[in-house]
């Protein structure tokens, strides 16, 4: 979901995604944090992963875009596990929010040190679809209730025909269980998406066997307009965006999707490429 891997001018020419492309999550967290929660001042914390830095920078840059004040942005590396005296620093200022899109078991520990910090009592914690797993709130435990989780708005697809009545059978009956990790849906999309460009360039010789050119392969797979997936009306851009109208939802702990399919996100957002452009 780094934007950098579909930037114009950094682009391989080789990556397409039905996930979504971060600077529109990392907008949507601001414009919660901003005009729901009505957030004045954040502090961001994030790893040095791709993924961290680049959600957490687009999340400072819309902030201070409208308005808001950034009191801290601080870089951990994944493996740490205490972050008491960066809290403790960080809440020197009492930011209304503390944004830390990283992963577990960081976010987790992030959470539960947080509330024993002073500083911190009235900040509002939000992670991303990082942390989004099951142990986020097995780790942080009670600290965990009331954190904000920001993910792809699972409930904007759910009620599909397809998926409740073809996906989901089938996919509990592969698993055992429902969906808990928020981007199964597009991992559906995007092998069908690979498949169909495959059915369209395969090459069958004589022999009986099958060759897939590879730049045949690429090209059709960018060249995919109108699909209709899981996740909504699939078409790729220039450089392999291929979710470019996205929802995403903000949902508030114990009410998340990987505990309860069903949760349903306190707030819920859409933009396109064209809006975070």
């Amino acid at each position: 979901t780094n934007p950098n891997l579909t930037a114009e001018g950094v682009w391989t020419g080789w990556y397409a995604r039905t996930a979504h492309n971060d600077k529109i999550q990392g907008a949507i967290v601001a414009d919660f944090a901003y005009d729901e929660l009505g957030a004045r001042t954040a502090a961001t914390i994030n790893d040095e992963s791709p993924y961290a830095d680049a959600l957490a920078a687009v999340f400072r840059q819309v902030f201070e875009s409208k308005g808001g004040t950034i009191t801290a942005a601080e870089a951990i590396q994944s493996t740490d596990t205490d972050f008491k005296p960066l809290l403790t620093s960080i809440g020197q200022q009492s930011p209304d929010v503390l944004y830390f899109p990283d992963f577990n078991p960081a976010c987790a520990l992030i959470t539960k040190q947080a509330a024993d910090v002073p500083g911190l009592k009235d900040t509002a914690l939000i992670g991303s679809d990082g942390c989004a797993d099951p142990s986020y709130t097995e780790t942080a435990g009670a600290a965990a209730d009331g954190a904000y989780l920001s993910q792809p708005d699972t409930s904007a697809f759910q009620q599909g025909d397809f998926y409740q009545n073809e996906f989901l059978p089938a996919y509990r009956e592969l698993v055992g269980d429902d969906p808990t990790a928020a981007f199964h849906a597009h991992a559906f999309d995007a092998f069908m998406i690979l498949a169909q460009a495959i059915e369209q360039v395969a090459i069958e010789g004589g022999d009986g066997s099958i060759s897939i050119p590879r730049t045949a392969l690429k090209d059709a797979v960018l060249a995919t307009s109108g699909h209709q997936g899981i996740t909504g009306t699939i078409t790729c851009n220039a450089t392999g965006d291929c979710a470019t109208e996205v929802t995403i939802g903000i949902y508030q702990v114990p009410a998340v999707p990987f505990d309860d399919p069903k949760a349903k996100p306190v707030f819920s957002e859409t933009k396109s490429l064209e809006d975070v452009a």
